[in-house]
């Protein structure tokens, strides 16, 4: 009977809640020419009403942007027309902007994006624009592919519900993504804004929604913070020097990626070519180690890093040996007996954690050392319980202890049923401080940065 109760109120969890009164209505209709709604604050570019609704043409000059309502605005749900009339390419989008702080630039806003390209796994996103920094202004909390591509002339609808700190984003009357992660801004105004594209916006409809509940705080330890491929937000990714940054910032953990070399060494590498990060080209298995090591790895991080070399696994385990833990990500197939020989011959088995996007590299890994513990990496996004099922059982087919799945898959769902299960959960690659305490508190075990300074600082609080 409970199942079957439970069942039944699934649907209406998902409706959207139309029954409260709008508390802000705008259609653009009685706005003139070129103008904007009295209490509209632009600020930057030259939106404007043309034709009966919002114009924020982004196709060149600054990134247009524009904002309203009260700073107060907490829990709602907002809906919003939008044609992207013109787009430079396909990825770029338009924006519907929520809890807005005072100076958005310096202090920071959440984002529900939409791409011209809808169908694709970015096509929406849920994300914020992080206050003024030296690092990347923009953290992605979870993202969705849904309905059909947005062609110019095509008007679709937006809604965005939000309480407290859980927000969900529908397109078209579906709903396409939902995330606990709300949690560095409790309130602000609206706007919207767009990159590279041209957009309309159109019949804004507000609603007030009540507080939401207060959640209680889990009693749960830290999690590892793992150093993407080294302090690669700081030094060269996957190089000595990166390296030693996240030995010197107090990581307890780095992970690498690796590869073969033409004639069978273990290097580090993210790509399977070298064009983006040495002054090399091609695939780095058509070179042996004696070609790779005359090509600069770290010039394109800056010149105070020129003269880094690729290194190899072994060189890397010398390294850490003693300091930190390494999380070594298998990035090719077919190359595990060398990746655990070289372990082996390093004698690090005990300071080595394998993971990989592969299940059969996973599984082989296990096979040849069992002493190794291994990860499956996951994608994926808006987790149920069904989905976390189904990954819960990719990671035990794969002989893993754990699973490390991009952040914003993260659900209550997924740590539920792990939880249950006893199998740890790792997250990757997490560059915000709000949400690095909000993972923790949920649970999960290992946390991978592009900032480990950051992120121990974050947990430290």
């Amino acid at each position: 009977m409970t199942v079957l109760l439970a069942l039944l109120l699934l649907p209406l969890a998902i409706i959207p809640c139309f029954a409260q009164e709008p508390t802000f209505i705008e259609t653009f209709d009685s706005i003139a020419e070129g103008q904007l709604p009295a209490g509209w604050e632009v600020i930057s570019g030259e939106p404007r009403v043309e034709g009966g609704r919002l114009l924020i043409d982004g196709m060149g000059g600054p990134t247009p942007m524009v904002c309203f309502g009260d700073p107060q605005w907490e829990n709602m749900r907002v809906e919003v027309d939008v044609e992207i009339a013109e787009a430079t390419d396909p990825t770029r989008w338009a924006c519907l902007m929520w809890r807005v702080q005072e100076d958005p630039m310096a202090d920071g806003y959440y984002l529900y994006t939409v791409r011209q390209r809808t169908r694709a796994g970015n096509g929406i996103e849920f994300a914020r624009r992080l206050p003024a920094g030296p690092g990347y202004p923009y953290s992605v909390y979870s993202t969705a592919g849904a309905g059909e591509d947005m062609l110019p002339g095509e008007v679709h609808h937006l809604a965005l519900e939000v309480s407290g700190s859980r927000v969900t984003q529908w397109l078209d009357g579906e709903p396409v993504l939902s995330s606990p992660f709300a949690l560095a801004y409790q309130r602000g105004r609206l706007g919207f804004t767009c990159s590279s594209a041209r957009a309309y916006f159109d019949n804004v409809k507000v609603i007030q929604l009540p507080a939401a509940p207060q959640t209680p705080a889990s009693a749960v330890g830290t999690p590892v913070v793992v150093a993407h491929r080294g302090y690669s937000s700081l030094a060269p990714e996957n190089t000595l020097a990166a390296f030693e940054a996240a030995i010197e910032a107090g990581a307890p953990a780095a992970e690498c990626d690796v590869y073969c070399s033409k004639d069978g060494h273990v290097v580090l590498s993210h790509d399977a070519t070298l064009d983006r990060t040495t002054d090399g080209s091609g695939p780095i298995t058509d070179r042996t180690l004696e070609e790779l090591r005359t090509l600069d790895a770290g010039s394109w991080k800056g010149e105070q890093y020129k003269g880094q070399r690729i290194p190899t696994l072994k060189e890397t385990l010398e390294l850490v040996r003693g300091k930190m833990q390494l999380v070594v990500e298998v990035k090719q197939g077919g190359i595990s007996k060398q990746v655990v020989d070289t372990i082996r011959e390093a004698e690090a088995v005990d300071f080595v954690t394998i993971i990989s996007f592969s299940a059969a590299t996973c599984r082989e890994i296990r096979e040849l050392e069992p002493g190794l513990p291994v990860g499956w990496l996951s994608g994926g996004s808006n987790v149920d319980e069904q989905a976390a099922r189904r990954i819960l059982g990719t990671t035990l087919q794969s002989n893993c202890q754990f699973v490390d799945i991009v952040s914003g898959a993260v659900s209550e769902d997924l740590m539920r049923v792990f939880g249950l299960a006893g199998v740890a959960v790792w997250v990757w690659t997490v560059d915000d401080p709000d949400m690095v305490k909000a993972l923790a508190q949920m649970g999960v075990r290992g946390i991978t940065t592009n900032d480990p300074a950051m992120a121990l600082k974050a947990l430290s609080e």
